[in-house]
């Protein structure tokens, strides 16, 4: 039986010669940090489909609704505008 430490443990793979086995070391801390980065990325995708837009695109269309309406508001033809 290997003993197993805190930051190594042997993980089985099948080798490519012969189909005999062969152990690979994998570092714990590591895998661990690779698997909560994983997580933190689907958490941010789901947060950035969820909550929609960039500022960037939210400022653009809100400058382009100021602008049609200040646009409309111009062309607008008042009760005392007839002639």
């Amino acid at each position: 039986m290997i003993h197993v430490t805190a930051a190594l443990v042997l993980k089985r793979r099948m080798g490519s010669h012969g189909g005999g086995r062969m152990a690979e070391i994998v570092n714990l801390r590591v895998s661990r940090k690779r698997a909560q980065r994983a997580r933190e990325d689907a958490k941010a995708e789901a947060n950035r489909l969820a909550h929609g837009r960039p500022a960037a695109e939210r400022k653009r269309d809100a400058a382009t609704r100021d602008r049609d309406a200040r646009q409309l508001d111009g062309h607008r033809i008042e009760p005392g505008d007839r002639e």
